[in-house]
């Protein structure tokens, strides 16, 4: 039997066992891979999560960009369903001062106690309609007893509006005067020149027109929102 010398100064080491011989590695190749997989970005464990990271970024950045969208399209067309829905109830309101009113320009006056709470009324200035239904029945200015007037008699009325300072009224204002049992009165106060003078069907048809037009708008600004948000999302994938 042959026997291995364990202190062996050869270029190979032997086995302690007396196996096959055991290459010494070159420090070159060792020092060439560890270039090499620098260079060529290797099997960096981290890359994958790197590129997930940005890729997830950029879907975050899309989702908000296009909720955004959405959400500021629904928003817009809450606020015009509001709009549209005033104006119906204007439209009703309006429909029942129709052609049995008289609309008169008040001048403001001074302020009273309210009739109810602790608010002030407006006063006005006004000339009563020159007609002579006017006189047909008694008038009440809602400052004093009911009287019977002349057509184009001058007289204050309270207005209908609440506030508590002079500067919470209007000092010009349509005001709407009808006969309410019996009694011609203040039905309401107006803006100025809001009613253009009288109370027509015509004033209820244009407020139901604008009602229409704004529910139409609320549709086309909420289908604006949603398209909008899908548009952004599909050009951001891309």
């Amino acid at each position: 039997m042959d026997k291995h010398n364990l202190f062996d100064d050869g270029n190979e080491q032997s086995d302690l066992l007396g196996g096959d011989a055991v290459p010494e590695r070159e420090p070159n190749a060792v020092e060439g891979s560890v270039e090499d997989a620098h260079q060529t970005g290797g099997d960096d464990p981290l890359q994958g999560f790197n590129r997930l990271d940005a890729e997830s970024s950029s879907d975050s950045s899309v989702t908000w960009s296009s909720v955004g969208v959405a959400i500021l399209g629904l928003l817009l067309a809450v606020l015009l369903v509001a709009f549209s829905h005033n104006a119906f109830q204007r439209a009703d309101e309006l429909r029942g001062w129709a052609n049995d009113t008289w609309v008169v320009s008040g001048h403001y006056s001074n302020m009273t106690n309210a009739l109810e709470g602790s608010g002030f009324n407006p006063v006005y200035q006004i000339a009563l309609p020159d007609d002579p239904e006017v006189a047909n029945q008694r008038f009440d200015s809602g400052m004093a007893d009911p009287i019977f007037a002349r057509p184009g008699q001058a007289a204050e009325v309270r207005g209908t509006d609440i506030g508590e300072v002079t500067g919470d009224f209007d000092q010009s204002a349509d005001i709407v005067l009808g006969v309410e049992d019996d009694t011609l009165q203040v039905l309401s106060t107006e803006e100025h020149g809001s009613l253009d003078g009288a109370v027509t069907d015509r004033s209820v048809s244009q407020q139901q027109v604008k009602g229409w037009l704004l529910a139409a708008a609320a549709l086309v600004t909420l289908a604006a929102g949603i398209a909008g948000a899908l548009w952004l999302r599909r050009r951001d994938r891309d």
